[in-house]
């Protein structure tokens, strides 16, 4: 029963959910970009939900029935890179429609720090096993805590409540055996860094 619930939360923080609810938190921070029409905001979710999740997820039952991988948790880091090379594109694609279509930078430059998270986690899937889930929250916790320092506004409570999940979902992947300590640890710590970066000085 244990196990089956680690999976289930490791599910709904799936690496690829990451940017749209990371979009999600953006419209809901009380910041200028809250106040975006409803309708405008409801297209950039599409663009990036559909991009980001919809397409690299629906590749995988292709590359299950070739055989090329064994399921979706990717586990044996030699089958992250096809699927993430890919994934890789999509966002680029998204990353693009939004940058035509002059979203606010902000959420442009969080895009283009989950894309580079993404490049990145392929680049480092090459030689070594590295949590894509941690780099996913990690690039979330990232995300508010750039917005909080940019727009100078008070999102502590969203911040803890965040860095609580991740030390969550970082437990769950070690109980789950799906990674060691240090993976977790760096997966954090790339994740924030990356989209912190791009955030505050893109």
């Amino acid at each position: 029963m244990l196990k089956k619930t680690a999976n289930i939360f490791s599910i709904i923080l799936h690496p690829l959910l990451m940017p749209t609810i990371g979009l999600f938190l953006i419209f809901c921070s009380k910041s200028y970009l809250s106040l975006m029409p409803t309708q405008e905001q409801k297209v950039l979710f599409l663009i990036v939900f559909v991009n980001t999740f919809v397409f690299p997820i629906s590749i995988i039952p292709f590359f299950i029935h070739q055989k090329l991988i064994r399921n979706f948790k990717l586990s044996d880091r030699k089958e992250r890179i096809m699927p993430l090379s890919i994934t890789t594109l999509f966002y680029l694609f998204s990353y693009l429609i939004l940058h035509k279509l002059l979203a606010p930078i902000i959420i442009q430059n969080f895009i283009l720090g989950s894309l580079i998270s993404i490049v990145l986690l392929l680049l480092i899937s090459l030689k070594w096993k590295i949590s894509a889930h941690m780099i996913g929250v990690g690039g979330i916790v990232g995300l508010i805590l750039a917005l909080s320092m940019k727009l100078i506004i008070d999102l502590q409570i969203i911040l803890m409540i965040l860095f609580l999940v991740s030390g969550l979902l970082g437990t769950i992947r070690l109980y789950l055996n799906e990674h060691k300590p240090i993976q977790i640890y760096s997966g954090f710590v790339l994740g924030f860094l990356v989209v912190l970066t791009t955030i505050l000085f893109f």
